[in-house]
């Protein structure tokens, strides 16, 4: 992001700095701007790079944390919208899937599966992480988690939740969306983005 100088040049100037000392402070604001260029670059490539690929079961730091997902497209925090699910309730996803999740959702519904309760953005990190969670970036929505938990945290539900497997199994099919509920360490309530 440039910043116009030019209202800063004439207010320095009147103030009685001189050209030199603003050019100064000018060189120093670019150097600065364009480190931070580098270091987005670089976590953003760390991020697609060290997430890819990983699924139920691994993990890159041995943690063994069932269902980690498949590397972040969206940069955290950016590029959000807010849905609104059919029971009402304002939902905010990335932009980019938008459409998946309110076209999930609104499947979802129609099969009865008449929720209360929806998650979406949340900037987070895996739970015995470093890792961003797809949440963080509005890649991943969270159906009804207390009775959609599974074994997870003390849950003591059924591995798929309320949830019928072959109706869900197809549903994501028909989005290119995965499930938590296929995963080695099953979370039932968690739907997101692939690849």
């Amino acid at each position: 992001m440039a910043l116009d100088l030019s209202g800063l040049r004439s207010t320095a100037s009147s103030a009685g700095y001189g050209s030199a000392a603003l050019s100064s402070s000018q060189r120093r604001l670019a150097t600065a701007q364009a480190s931070s260029r580098q270091q987005r670059a670089l976590i953003m490539t760390l991020l697609k790079n060290f997430g890819g690929g990983i699924r139920g079961g691994a993990s890159p730091t041995g943690l063994g944390i069932g269902g980690i997902g498949s590397a972040v497209h969206n940069a955290p925090g950016r590029g959000l919208v807010t849905i609104t699910a059919p029971n009402g309730q304002r939902v905010t996803v990335a932009a980019n899937y938008a459409s998946k999740f309110q076209g999930l959702m609104g499947d979802l519904w129609k099969a009865g599966y008449h929720f209360k309760s929806v998650g979406g953005y949340n900037y987070r990190n895996i739970a015995g992480t470093n890792q961003l969670s797809k949440h963080a970036t509005g890649e991943a929505i969270d159906i009804d988690p207390q009775p959609n938990r599974g074994n997870r945290l003390g849950g003591g539900g059924s591995r798929y939740g309320y949830f019928n497997p072959s109706v869900i199994n197809a549903l994501m099919r028909k989005w290119g969306l995965d499930w938590g509920g296929n995963w080695s360490n099953p979370d039932p309530m968690h739907f997101s983005t692939g690849g």
